[in-house]
């Protein structure tokens, strides 16, 4: 029985210690979060079934009731499901909390343009790293907004995901504390799986 024990705690110490490795950006996550098993899914074999959609289709779908943070299941029909969205990166951002890279896309670099938040997880090392070139961040730099035509488009493949966190009676479709002001709905496309400029 203690044998037993013994190999769970070295089974759960060297989890932590893997997850706590330094991410491009030197950040070491902190531990799991609210429905970490959904924002760290591991890319499929294959893509072939993403369904390309558009920011405004995202920020269309409704919030569905009777959810919350501590659901570890993907809420049918959406975070089941891959998506293929194309936009504007507004803002870029290291989340110091959980060492996802934040990324807010936007149909335009115009000022009042309203965006949906797309995250690359730390577990998606490769990724963070082709990111971190394109957008020429840094230990020292960790964060870039992009307003007009400084705004860069890309397209991005990944799991819908619906941040419960942020979820809060003041704002049911955007959420609290979710991003920037400009950010207009709870779902997301997180973990990001693949990420390409824009053709």
């Amino acid at each position: 029985m203690k044998r037993v024990s013994v190999m769970a705690v070295a089974v759960v110490l060297v989890a932590a210690r893997a997850r706590a490795q330094p991410n491009a950006l030197g950040c070491a996550a902190d531990g799991d979060h609210e429905r970490w098993a959904l924002k760290t899914r591991s890319r499929p074999r294959s893509l072939a079934q993403a369904k390309a959609v558009s920011l405004a289709a995202v920020r269309g779908w409704a919030i569905p009731a009777g959810h919350d943070a501590s659901e570890t299941a993907a809420i049918r029909p959406r975070e089941p499901r891959l998506y293929v969205v194309t936009g504007f990166v507004r803002t870029i951002k290291l989340s110091d909390d959980d060492c996802d890279l934040h990324l807010e896309l936007a149909d335009s670099g115009a000022p009042g343009a309203p965006r949906v938040i797309v995250e690359i997880p730390a577990t998606q090392s490769a990724l963070q790293k082709k990111a971190v070139g394109m957008f020429n961040l840094s230990e020292d730099v960790q964060s870039h907004v992009y307003n007009d035509d400084k705004a860069k488009r890309i397209t991005v493949t990944g799991y819908a995901f619906l941040d419960l966190s942020h979820q809060c009676a003041a704002f049911p479709k955007a959420g609290c504390q979710h991003g920037g002001d400009r950010v207009r709905t709870l779902w997301e496309i997180h973990p990001v799986l693949t990420l390409a400029w824009a053709k």
